[in-house]
């Protein structure tokens, strides 16, 4: 391609990306007044613990490339803050329902939180608190498409 054709394929790449970005984040916000409208009782908790690691999750059949599968060990990385609260007497233990990435550091064990928990199902639940850790991973999954336009356009344009 010439240097103009390269321009317009990457523009063309960039602005798919960052649609599909603008969608993705547009679903998200959405799913999360959806929630926010839901869980309208309010307690305190407390911050048990941040889980984080590397698990295994059994053998599963995936496909790679066309028509062609295979099964394998299958894993799931988690970074995910757990909290416990009180609805009516009873004790609950579970992390945020919008599931975000703990990805920023500060808390402690023991720490207070603000809950706001579904009243049909008190398990259904999310903290403000965690607010922060949903608009990281936003930043995150921005980086991470912009690296990969980075090394798509290396290997079809710069590298030869």
């Amino acid at each position: 391609m010439s240097g103009l054709g390269n321009g317009a394929f990457l523009m063309v790449l960039i602005l798919l990306l960052a649609g599909m970005a603008l969608f993705l984040r547009h679903e998200q916000k959405e799913a999360g007044k959806r929630l926010k409208s839901r869980c309208t009782g309010k307690t305190s908790g407390t911050l048990e613990y941040v889980d984080r690691g590397c698990y295994f999750n059994g053998f599963k059949l995936s496909k790679h490339g066309w028509g062609n599968y295979m099964y394998g060990p299958s894993f799931v990385i988690t970074s995910h803050a757990v909290y416990t609260y009180s609805v009516d007497g009873t004790r609950y233990l579970g992390i945020d329902a919008r599931n975000p990435l703990t990805l920023s550091g500060g808390r402690n064990r023991g720490e207070e939180a603000e809950i706001y928990y579904n009243p049909h199902d008190v398990t259904e639940f999310y903290c403000p608190s965690e607010d922060r850790n949903i608009i990281y991973a936003d930043l995150i999954m921005a980086g991470f498409a912009a690296a990969v336009i980075g090394i798509i356009y290396y290997f079809m344009y710069v590298w030869k």
